[in-house]
């Protein structure tokens, strides 16, 4: 940040520099006669001192100019012993001293870093403990709202397994400077490509879960660096239809798996019209909610009557189907007469929602992907059994125009439905451990449906949402004009890296932060001056980022990258071995997580 007036200018009241000089002076004086007492009553002589100033002056000319005997320096009756003795008590008087001033100096020096920092208007450890953000907040905020950790005392309880550090404040050292937030707190993470997302905050999301983990990605980085911790703790499954990675087994699911039942077809429907993007078109939500309502009715139909994912795809790539319109004059009248509106007319609008149909079904023409998830119930992953086994999916699409991105976005939505009713098992409805849904390109990948609701409303199921994206422009574009804007505002945290380009959102972003008093003069009053200007939040350096929590100050936060610590590069590398050795040999390792049967668990 630019250097700006901060506090009202004054005159000192004491003159610069006298302080270094007051405190060498003391610590001489200290030196002098600590150092003498404690010599004499090493040495039995008893604790001597220096008499006055004369007397003070003499023990320093002795031990300058006779150091060989600088007792001489005291009164010929109360010598403090030996030259030896005389010289160790003097330097361990000094290196107390010095001990003393260090820790003082380093109090003062945060305490006026604090002074600086409230005056800035960013948040400081003061802040921290207000909002609940410190550490002994996480702590006990996951006391109350785990109901596994009510009887285990405060002082067992590590605050990284039961909350998440997002980092230290900027510039601080210590504990106290951490900065928490609860599982319950959905985050939005906002930057361009290479600002750090992946390697500053959604590898150690995936890592560090102790419940369920779903993550998504359009690169293998976030597979091969991650899936050796996973696989220590749960069974890994990865479905990755378009061949991005080298994972040997890729997860197989049905997508007309319960589709008899009209709730399902209608949320999976639903799911899969998601992954167009709405945009500022007038007309978006019409087309997809009509297609949303053609799909259903196709769904319903494809699994009622016994058919295939092949059999749902041929039918909905008609405008009618004779076999689909009897099911539904059977079974669901009202869905019937949808159904013949929808595919029967020759206007444009429907020309319009049928086009918006082949494009979201165009991925199944490749027999990559229909093998994927064209499968029976029996052979489809147990995805409920997958979440209360505290495991990892990993859904992995380049999100791009003709990839599995609809699919894959059905596939995130079903798991966060089966999070959101596996909730009602536990107590106040509330999953324990949390379920963490880490969606990295979350725009592309899997926006699942009303996102912008669940990443504020999910945390009282137990359910924690990390949403990474670019910024405000592309969550418009994906969930329109009202939605896009809700989705980055709402957000109870809202982590913002280097690098926006957005002019208009970094205005937005510079106005919430709020305003402080900036003096220029002692003479003249302060005018008031944003926290922080649209260009310093677009250039902060690459290791800070910027938080915004709730009703909070602002906090700078930093953020290191996963290589640049020890511990945490030594994870990825020895997680990448585990990648290899799985993808050239097809096996996992003997300490990977193991079933009830005991046999290790590949998916």
């Amino acid at each position: 940040m630019s250097e700006r007036g901060q506090q009202r200018p004054s005159q000192p009241v004491i003159p610069v520099g006298t302080g270094p000089v007051v405190v060498v002076i003391v610590g001489v004086l200290w030196t002098v006669y600590a150092g003498g007492a404690v010599a004499g009553l090493v040495t039995g002589a008893g604790p001597v001192f220096p008499e006055g100033l004369h007397g003070t002056l003499s023990v320093l000319r002795a031990l300058v100019l006779t150091p060989g005997d600088p007792t001489v320096g005291w009164p010929e009756d109360s010598r403090p012993g030996s030259a030896v003795a005389v010289w160790v008590c003097l330097i361990v008087a000094m290196l107390v001293y010095i001990a003393v001033v260090l820790v003082i100096d380093g109090k003062v020096s945060a305490r006026q870093r604090a002074q600086r920092t409230r005056q800035e208007g960013f948040a400081d450890r003061a802040e921290l403990r207000q909002r609940g953000l410190d550490r002994k907040s996480a702590v006990k905020a996951a006391k109350t709202n785990r109901a596994s950790l009510g009887d285990t005392p405060a002082r067992k309880i590590d605050a990284h397994q039961v909350a998440t550090r997002i980092g230290a404040l900027y510039g601080e050292h210590g504990k106290d400077a951490e900065v928490f937030v609860q599982y319950r707190d959905g985050t939005l993470v906002e930057g361009p490509t290479g600002s750090g997302k992946s390697w500053r905050l959604a590898w150690q999301r995936i890592v560090e879960s102790v419940g369920f983990v779903l993550a998504t990605t359009t690169k293998p980085d976030l597979l091969w660096s991650t899936v050796g911790q996973r696989l220590a703790s749960g069974p890994v499954e990865v479905f990755d239809p378009e061949a991005i990675t080298r994972w040997p087994t890729p997860m197989r699911w049905s997508l007309l798996a319960g589709c008899d039942d009209p709730d399902t077809a209608i949320r999976r429907a639903d799911a899969l019209v998601q992954a167009v993007p709405l945009g500022d078109t007038k007309n978006g939500g019409y087309f997809s909610t009509n297609a949303a309502k053609y799909l259903r009715c196709c769904l319903y139909a494809a699994a009622v009557s016994g058919g295939d994912v092949t059999t749902f795809y041929r039918w909905a790539m008609q405008r009618q189907v004779p076999k689909v319109k009897e099911i539904l004059d059977r079974d669901l009248p009202t869905w019937s007469v949808e159904y013949s509106q929808l595919g029967g007319s020759g206007s444009d609008s429907v020309d319009d929602v049928m086009s918006t149909v082949s494009t979201l079904l165009d991925p199944l023409a490749s027999p990559k992907l229909m093998a994927a998830v064209n499968v029976t119930a029996d052979e489809s992953v147990n995805l409920a059994q997958l979440i209360r086994d505290g495991g990892t999916l990993y859904l992995i699409s380049e999100g791009s125009y003709g990839s599995s991105a609809p699919i894959v976005t059905a596939l995130a939505a079903e798991a966060y439905y089966l999070a959101k009713e596996i909730s009602r098992e536990y107590p106040e409805e509330r999953i324990d451990p949390p379920v963490r849904f880490v969606l990295d390109e979350v725009n592309n990948v899997a926006p699942i449906p009303d996102l912008p609701d669940k990443v504020s409303d999910s945390a009282g199921r137990g359910i924690s949402i990390w949403a990474f994206c670019h910024g405000q422009e592309q969550n418009i574009r994906r969930w329109g004009p009202s939605a896009g804007k809700m989705f980055t505002t709402n957000s109870p945290v809202r982590i913002i890296l280097p690098g926006l380009g957005d002019v208009n959102e970094l205005e937005q972003i510079s106005r919430l932060t709020g305003e402080r008093e900036e003096w220029w003069s002692p003479t003249q009053a302060p005018r008031q001056a944003k926290v922080m200007t649209a260009p310093e939040i677009r250039g902060m350096p690459a290791d800070q980022a910027l938080m915004i929590y709730r009703g909070a100050a602002p906090a700078r936060v930093h953020l290191p990258l996963v290589w640049d610590i020890p511990h945490w590069k030594k994870r990825v590398l020895d997680s990448q071995e585990v990648y290899n050795w799985v993808c050239e040999t097809g096996e996992l390792p003997a300490w990977a997580w193991s079933c009830p049967s005991g046999e290790a668990v590949l998916g």
